[in-house]
C-alpha cells in the first residue's frame, strides 16, 4: 500500500508547517485513499494513462478541505503595538 504525504501548510518563522499522510490502493479501477489513521477518506475512477499517486493525493487535500481541522492551531491576527 503506497504511502502518501503531502503539505498543506508551509513552514514559517513561527510554525512548523502541517503535512498530510495516507495510503492509497487501487481496486476496481478506482484509487480508494485511507488516512493515517485507517479510515476511508475517498475513491476516483482511474483512466487509461493517468498517474494512480496524482489522484489519490488530490483525494486526500480534497478531504481535508471539506473537514475542519478541530484540533489545529488557532490563526490569530499579529500582534500591535499602539
Amino acid at each position: 500500500m503506497p504511502k502518501l504525504v503531502i503539505e498543506i501548510e508551509s513552514p514559517t518563522e513561527t510554525t512548523a508547517g502541517a503535512i498530510l499522510e495516507g495510503h492509497y490502493t487501487i481496486q476496481d479501477g478506482k484509487v480508494r485513499v485511507i488516512d493515517a489513521a485507517g479510515r476511508p477518506v475517498g475513491s476516483e475512477e482511474v483512466a487509461p494513462g493517468n498517474d494512480p499517486a496524482v489522484i489519490a493525493r488530490r483525494i486526500l487535500r480534497r478531504a481535508r478541505s471539506h473537514s475542519r481541522n478541530f484540533h489545529g492551531p488557532l490563526r490569530y491576527p499579529p500582534l500591535s503595538i499602539v
